[in-house]
């Protein structure tokens, strides 16, 4: 259970910076537009620090939102299940189909993070050409912490610690 927990407060963490990383992305896009509009002074980076702070705060926020159950879910006939069905339809959902999946995903965002780093490649559509590494490994960590709320919620599903079909208030902290 102290893994569990420890996974979790993790997976809150990444959440936190996520939402820091949002105020980024506001603070560039508004700094753009005074510089463009009001100075006349465009800047090179400013197509490409939005687009990667907004996808890695995207994935790195994709946990923390697992967690809360905030996920679309279609749960019409897993509600009219038995809780124990519901219980075991989840945890192999997560085991056959999400946990494989994001398994394979990791591993291709990790080497590509790797090779990126080992090659210092830059960004090849963007006139500023920053480092790309930065941003796969943003993309990977994303991943990895979605993978393990996924275990989590496995664990929790098999230990049939939560009402599976349970929605909770929009930015409400899961019952744990």
């Amino acid at each position: 259970m102290a893994l569990l927990l420890i996974i979790e407060r993790f997976v809150r963490v990444l959440g936190a910076i996520s939402t820091g990383l949002l105020l980024i992305v506001i603070g560039s896009m508004m700094y753009e537009v005074v510089s463009r509009y009001v100075f006349n002074a465009p800047n090179l980076w400013a197509f490409d620090i939005p687009w990667m702070v907004a996808g890695a705060c995207f994935l790195l926020s994709a946990a923390v939102t697992l967690q809360a159950e905030g996920h679309v879910r279609i749960d019409f006939l897993a509600t009219m299940m038995p809780l124990r069905l519901q219980h075991l339809a989840n945890l192999l959902f997560y085991l056959v189909i999400f946990l494989p999946a994001m398994s394979t995903i990791i591993f291709f965002a990790l080497k590509l993070t790797w090779i990126a780093y080992v090659t210092d490649e830059l960004e090849a559509q963007s006139a500023w050409q920053p480092l790309i590494w930065p941003f796969y490994s943003a993309i990977a960590l994303g991943f990895s912490s979605f993978w393990l709320q996924i275990f989590v919620s496995m664990i929790r599903h098999a230990m049939g610690m939560r009402k599976p079909s349970s929605v909770d208030a929009p930015g409400q902290a899961p019952p744990y």
